[in-house]
């Protein structure tokens, strides 16, 4: 059951699908390939949209105190491998809101860090610019936490991370 108020155009089974205007699901929707949809849209009923359900990871490898860069940041894994003591720097806030595709309040993504140290070292975990950190932000060695990143504000870039655990 889909209802658009101002246009719908279908283009066969594996087609393109062009949403303009406020469209309302009711009911199971699948969507595989792009999507752009302009204007309001309601979802109700279960909806997949695999990106914020699970989407490609990959590692960076940092050692020592570091500032990392938006681009690593958003490859969502930090292997920490340091030889003493170490505090990484996220980027600034100005810097992350340019790197996101969209980037609005609210848009949040998961990270995590894992602390491979030979020895009984800590990484730390520091906002850039703009950034405001709360909750546990130490990763001791052996361990992997995750942290929530959550943009603040976009006019004044801003963000809140958030060590979960």
């Amino acid at each position: 059951d889909m209802r658009s108020t101002k246009k719908l155009d279908y283009e066969g089974s594996t087609g393109k699908v062009t949403l303009t205007g406020d469209i309302a699901q009711t009911g199971n929707l699948a969507v595989t390939g792009d999507v752009a949809v302009t204007g309001k849209t309601v979802l109700t009923g279960e909806s997949v949209i695999d990106h914020y359900l699970y989407s490609k990871k990959t590692q960076t490898a940092l050692a020592d105190t570091a500032t990392v860069t938006a681009a690593q940041l958003l490859t969502g894994v930090l292997d920490g491998t340091p030889t003493a003591a170490a505090t990484y720097t996220l980027p600034t806030a100005a810097l992350l809101v340019a790197a996101i595709a969209n980037c609005k309040v609210g848009s949040s993504f998961l990270l995590v860090i894992n602390n491979k140290a030979a020895t009984a070292l800590t990484i730390t975990v520091a906002a850039g610019t703009g950034g405001t950190a709360n909750g546990t932000l130490t990763v001791a060695q052996n361990v992997i936490r995750a942290f929530l990143i959550l943009i603040t504000n976009v006019s004044t870039p801003a963000y809140f991370v958030y060590g979960l655990g």
